[in-house]
């Protein structure tokens, strides 16, 4: 359809091949089946990641202790100076772990797996060192709550609504339609895992959160959205929550430059952490000068996983 478009504008001459035909019915088919197959992938995936801890004793969080937020990914091989050698540990938020740790401070550590069909590997790893980790899916075990199926059905009568107006005229780039483009996209956001387990997961974290009372939440890629329902539950039970800088952040990022911050004037604005750590003042002032968070919410810290450097140079040689 872009291209046809395109071709109208332009006076270019379009032939289209009668096997597109059969492409057209082959995705057309593929679209009925999606979201039952999304539904049972997830659930599969749920099972398998919960599997792992069948055999675990865990804890749940102590009253006033620490909870952690980290994805799979930033599990990774790191310089160990006592050992002078690579060992797997936890990138970015390692240096908290062992202070805390020192401290005889509680706290207790959240996998989050992003994939879609799920991955084990690393949850099992975390699961088999001496910090107390559980997989999101502990939260997220149990039926929908009520609240969760009322939200959906009314943003699902909201979409349907939105698309009674003339969407070819919203989504327009250079007098290009993009609607046919972009609506099947608008409607997966409704399949599973997408909003209804996100806005599942912030009606079950307030309960959690309620329950387990933690001071403080500390998230590596705060803005993924299983951290951004942790973000929205905290804010309600008005809990403090961190953000650890977890890699480069470009200047065009959706992440984390837009133009609004959820503050008394944009009640629908983006909700960030009431701090936000990064590697030096040349990313908060990405953040605050081409983004929108205010300079009181990010401090530079140096990058937590090298805190080291002078002593870890010391140790390496070109052999």
């Amino acid at each position: 359809d872009l291209i046809k478009n395109f071709c109208k504008i332009n006076n270019i001459k379009l032939i289209i091949s009668f096997k597109f035909n059969l492409v057209k019915l082959n995705q057309f088919s593929k679209n009925i089946v999606k979201q039952i197959g999304y539904k049972k992938i997830n659930q599969k995936k749920f099972k398998k990641r919960m599997d792992c801890v069948k055999s675990k004793n865990y804890s749940k969080p102590q009253p006033n202790s620490t909870l952690f937020t980290s994805p799979g990914i930033y599990r990774r091989f790191s310089y160990d100076l006592g050992s002078k050698s690579a060992k797997k540990e936890e990138f970015y938020i390692q240096p908290f772990l062992d202070l805390l740790s020192q401290h005889n401070s509680p706290f207790t550590c959240i996998d989050l797996d992003y994939t879609f069909r799920g991955t084990t590997n690393i949850l099992k790893e975390r699961l088999e060192t001496k910090f107390n980790w559980l997989p999101i899916e502990i939260i997220l075990q149990g039926k929908k709550e009520d609240s969760t199926k009322h939200v959906i059905s009314v943003l699902k009568n909201q979409f349907k609504h939105f698309t009674t107006f003339n969407m070819d005229s919203i989504f327009n780039y250079k007098g290009i339609p993009l609607w046919k483009f972009l609506e099947p996209t608008f409607f997966e956001i409704f399949y599973e895992p997408n909003l209804p387990t996100y806005v599942d997961l912030i009606h079950k974290l307030e309960g959690f959160l309620n329950e387990v009372k933690p001071k403080q939440i500390i998230q590596v890629y705060e803005s993924g959205p299983f951290a951004k329902a942790f973000e929205i539950a905290a804010l309600k039970l008005k809990i403090k929550t961190f953000g650890v800088q977890h890699g480069l952040i470009p200047s065009d990022t959706p992440d984390y430059i837009f133009k609004e911050i959820k503050n008394n004037s944009y009640p629908f604005g983006n909700i960030v952490p009431d701090l936000t750590f990064v590697f030096g003042d040349y990313y908060k002032k990405i953040l605050t000068e081409v983004g929108s968070y205010p300079k009181e919410k990010v401090c530079s810290i140096g990058h937590p996983s090298y805190f080291d450097i002078d002593s870890i140079k010391q140790n390496l040689f070109r052999n």
